[in-house]
């Protein structure tokens, strides 16, 4: 439709009179046409998370009230803000839902049970196989055969017992993994945790990942690991409670001062700080290398002579399995003057190096014979004298 056919159509409206057609509305009539009227034209003055029509107005049913639930709520709201703001886990207060004076849901009979009920949920049903108590009393007794203490997703544990288990390894000897992921551990458990690190001297890994630890308890933990020469491994991430920004950097101040930590189970946020642990765990490893190298000279320094070097052995005054040929029975000859004359002359030729000829053709090498027969020509008979031949070459 055009503009001007619309304009036509408006134009029959004109001469209608807007007073007599309100007053021949009822009072259904004129409540729909006022919200008509809000959704078409709303007030300027009113928010406009307000403007919405309101969808609630209905009849009661039963004795539900709507005050009394929008009340527990902001109640509820309020406690769980101030349980959190103090450190605790918050745990909904049904007692005071069931006490509001409003209907839930519709009461319903019980249902005839055709199948015996389900026996009772194990408290170790997580997987976990560690008996708490039997496990509390190796670490306080020191047990050789208790080297790790495994508590993960025992989530029923107490924290009193936790705290229990971090003063039973103050002075253990024996115990290299601590392990208490997703124990519903909060700040008091970590703070045990961070003095049982001061004086434990044989814990090598310790994961309290996934908890209710705040920036206070994980500070603790740090601040425990400069005086700490034997943990390798630590692990807190995922905690309810984020550490912040602030707590990042003081945590890469504080781990400068650490020699032997070579894991950090924890996602940094800030890139900072991520690029100087990851720098001063590198560090670390390096260190640890060195450590491990020095220990291997050292070792083989001390080693009995002869211990790293077996095949010396033999050039030390072993004897040979073999025996020493016998010598001759038989002396050797004595040469005379004539004989030391005719050694002499059978000397062999020097020959001239490749260097030294240069391009010139190489000349064919004469043989001993040769040499001899010339060297006997070019004596006169005089010089030669008889030879005696010895006996024993005959």
């Amino acid at each position: 439709m055009s503009f001007f056919g619309y304009r036509r159509e408006l134009s029959k409206y004109e001469d209608v009179d807007e007073d007599e057609l309100l007053a021949s509305l009822s009072p259904e009539e004129l409540a729909e046409l006022e919200k008509e009227l809000v959704d078409i034209d709303p007030d300027a003055n009113v928010p406009i998370g307000l403007r919405q029509k309101d969808q609630t107005d209905k009849t009661p049913t039963g004795t539900f009230s709507r005050e009394a639930l929008m009340k527990y709520w902001e109640n509820e709201t309020q406690r769980i803000l101030e349980d959190e703001i103090a450190g605790g886990s918050p745990k909904p207060d049904f007692g005071a839902l069931n006490s509001a004076p409003m209907l839930l849901r519709p009461q319903r009979a019980e249902p005839i049970r055709l199948t015996p009920p389900p026996p009772p949920a194990d408290p170790n049903a997580t997987g976990n196989p560690t008996v708490v108590d039997e496990a509390l009393q190796q670490a306080l007794n020191n047990s050789p055969e208790l080297t790790e203490v495994n508590l993960n997703n025992i989530e029923d544990i107490s924290q009193e017992t936790l705290i229990r288990f971090a003063e039973a390894l103050r002075s253990n000897t024996h115990v290299r993994v601590f392990s208490l992921a997703n124990t519903h551990a909060d700040d008091p458990a970590a703070l045990a945790i961070a003095k049982m690190l001061r004086e434990n001297s044989s814990i090598t890994s310790l994961n309290i990942e996934s908890n209710y630890v705040t920036g206070k308890g994980v500070m603790a933990l740090v601040q425990a690991l400069p005086g700490n020469n034997t943990l390798t491994e630590l692990r807190f991430h995922n905690q309810r409670h984020m550490c912040g920004g602030q707590v990042e950097m003081e945590m890469v101040k504080i781990l400068r001062e650490n020699n032997t930590l070579i894991k950090l189970g924890y996602q940094f946020n800030l890139p900072g700080p991520r690029m100087s642990m990851t720098g001063i765990l590198t560090r670390n490893q390096d260190r640890q290398r060195q450590k491990r190298l020095q220990e291997q000279r050292l070792q083989q320094q001390g080693a009995p002579e002869g211990a790293g070097y077996p095949r010396t052995n033999a050039l030390k005054g072993t004897s040979s399995p073999y025996s020493s040929p016998r010598a001759s029975p038989w002396s050797s000859p004595k040469l005379n003057r004539s004989d030391l004359e005719l050694k002499n002359a059978l000397r062999p030729v020097m020959v001239e190096r490749r260097g030294e000829e240069g391009s010139r053709p190489s000349t064919p090498m004469r043989s001993a014979h040769d040499q001899l027969m010339e060297s006997i020509r070019n004596r006169t008979g005089g010089s030669l004298k008889r030879v005696e031949i010895q006996h024993h070459l005959l």
